[in-house]
């Protein structure tokens, strides 16, 4: 669950839609969840947790759950990490009010989880940027068969390794593996900066394909 850095880096908060066309380039598809539920924007190192239910996957070997066992990894999570939460695409609620209000003490850059949310009003109250796939105001079932495992996780076919740059917004929640970050975000900033001016340009001349040639003329191609 660690993320390496004594100091964090600050990221730049790019479209998922940008960071997407950039992992594309690198034959990489790192889109964790699309059209995701939820509210806001963040990008921030992964801190990672899987969560299971025992009898629905027999092959998962995490410790049988000590409920204050996720209290200890969200209480050491450092500043402007995204906690990463994995259920295995089970139909498990794993965000409260409390985690959230946590959260946001803790300077996290937000939450996102491939099960569900409840206190859903409360945690848009408080601004934390969450993404999930459901809401459901019944707590965590089935706790007595509930198994945490530290370390990777994945969302379908995407890995989550702790560190790795995780960015959410409306289009849903990319991973960014940590070894190709500073090139990733730094075309993203690049994509965004020539595609602002194609929209404006466009809107100005009211004609995509004449924006598009008169910012490629003096910006390059926007894609």
């Amino acid at each position: 669950m660690t993320v390496e850095s004594s100091t964090p880096k600050s990221w730049p908060l790019v479209g998922t839609a940008s960071v997407a066309d950039v992992l594309e380039k690198h034959g990489i598809d790192g889109v964790m969840l699309a059209g995701a539920a939820g509210f806001g924007s963040f990008v921030g190192p992964a801190v990672t947790v899987g969560i299971t239910v025992a009898e629905q996957d027999q092959d998962h070997q995490g410790e049988p759950a000590d409920p204050t066992q996720l209290w200890r990894m969200l209480d050491t999570a450092p500043s402007g990490s995204v906690l990463v939460i994995g259920t295995y695409a089970q139909p498990l609620t794993v965000i409260g009010g409390v985690t959230a209000a946590t959260a946001i003490g803790r300077g996290l850059s937000g939450i996102v989880t491939d099960g569900g949310i409840r206190d859903t009003d409360e945690i848009r109250d408080y601004g934390l940027p969450v993404r999930h796939t459901f809401s459901d105001p019944r707590p965590l079932r089935n706790r007595d068969r509930l198994r945490i495992k530290e370390g990777p996780v994945r969302f379908g076919d995407v890995e989550v390794a702790p560190g790795d740059i995780v960015v959410g917004d409306g289009d849903g929640v990319v991973c960014v593996p940590r070894h190709l970050a500073d090139q990733v975000f730094a075309d993203a900033v690049t994509i965004e900066g020539q595609e602002r001016l194609w929209a404006t340009t466009s809107r100005v001349l009211g004609s995509i394909a004449h924006g598009y040639d008169t910012v490629s003329k003096v910006h390059g191609a926007p894609h």
